[in-house]
């Protein structure tokens, strides 16, 4: 069995807390993503996955929608999980409260520095 096997068994039974997937009001969605870059910003290390789809009316988990709309989701490799869906009618104020959260939090966010690794490895070829 995988470790991601395990990790999902012990999620569905309730016994690991930081793994967490769960539906989100837009709202409470933009303030995990700043809480969760502000978290990383402390670590120093890790990445966070923004995804974005367009769901039709149809979709199952949401009965009572008649129109379509965007599934959100953010997650990190650890497990970490909150998705929101917005309505397409409200889909442009949402964007751009979205946009200012990620730009906030970019900075938070490091770049990798590979110069050191390729420094090192040069002077071992060397």
């Amino acid at each position: 069995m995988s470790s991601t096997n395990r990790t999902e068994q012990k999620a569905r039974k309730g016994t690991d807390p930081s793994i967490t997937k769960e539906t989100v009001s837009n709202e409470e969605f933009l303030k995990a993503i700043a809480l969760a870059a502000e978290g990383l910003s402390k670590q120093g290390q890790g990445s966070i996955y923004l995804e974005q789809k367009t769901l039709s009316p149809e979709y199952k988990h949401i009965a009572d929608c008649t129109e379509p709309f965007v599934m959100l989701r953010a997650f990190r490799s650890s497990g970490w999980s909150r998705k929101t869906f917005v309505p397409l009618s409200k889909a442009t104020s949402f964007f751009a409260q979205y946009a200012e959260v990620c730009k906030l939090n970019m900075d938070k966010l490091k770049k990798r520095d590979r110069k050191k690794k390729n420094k090192k490895k040069s002077n071992q070829q060397a």
